[in-house]
């Protein structure tokens, strides 16, 4: 398994990688490199929601789904607007979440529209078994939602957000809109914005 430990410098804004180690996993595909924060940097999340709880051991990938996925490209609009960064959306145990995007003190939020409560746990499941993985002594918090949901009547875990249509979720998000870093953590935020992006690959070959 390949690591590598990305230190910051907070007084240079710099990013300085370590030198690049040759091991090669067995299964060819690389872990994402390691993040690490200055010290004494906080990893509340942004927002008022709950965050999961990691789980013990990795979500063993199954294969991946066939089924042509629709596009909502308003949920896209509905966080670029409130300054979050949408990233591509990875194919998690054979599902690709609606949305997925970052924002600052290292914010997930991930999303899906017309489907049930447990899959986008195990989706976040799954995220999470990879920051175990690849993190030292940081927390990403991983804020998710579902649009109208096949399950939201029965399903009693309120970690996660219920929304009945996209300008529901829109003026949710506009009230809680992504804080922009300061000139201090930009080049945190880059390097975070990077890993993540390693996530998406990484996680995108072996779901």
């Amino acid at each position: 398994m390949t690591t590598h430990l990305l230190s910051y410098n907070k007084t240079r804004q710099t990013i300085t990688p370590p030198p690049e180690q040759k091991t090669i996993p067995s299964n060819g595909v690389a872990r994402p490199p390691r993040l690490t924060l200055p010290s004494g940097r906080s990893s509340a999340p942004t927002t008022t929601q709950q965050s999961y709880t990691a789980p013990v051991a990795p979500v063993a990938p199954v294969e991946p789904a066939t089924q042509k996925q629709a596009d909502y490209p308003e949920l896209r609009d509905i966080f670029t607007a409130a300054g979050y960064t949408v990233k591509p959306t990875p194919q998690i145990n054979g599902t690709r979440p609606d949305l997925f995007a970052i924002g600052t003190d290292e914010v997930v939020w991930i999303g899906t529209v017309n489907t049930s409560s447990e899959t986008l746990y195990e989706m976040i499941e799954r995220l999470n078994s990879v920051f175990i993985d690849t993190l030292e002594d940081i927390t990403i918090n991983i804020n998710g939602f579902i649009i109208n949901a096949t399950d939201s009547q029965t399903y009693t875990d309120t970690t996660i957000l219920y929304f009945s249509s996209p300008e529901e979720l829109r003026e949710f998000i506009a009230s809680t809109p992504n804080p922009k870093p300061d000139s201090e953590d930009i080049d945190n935020f880059n390097a975070y914005s990077t890993y993540i992006d390693t996530v998406i690959q990484f996680i995108g070959k072996t779901s």
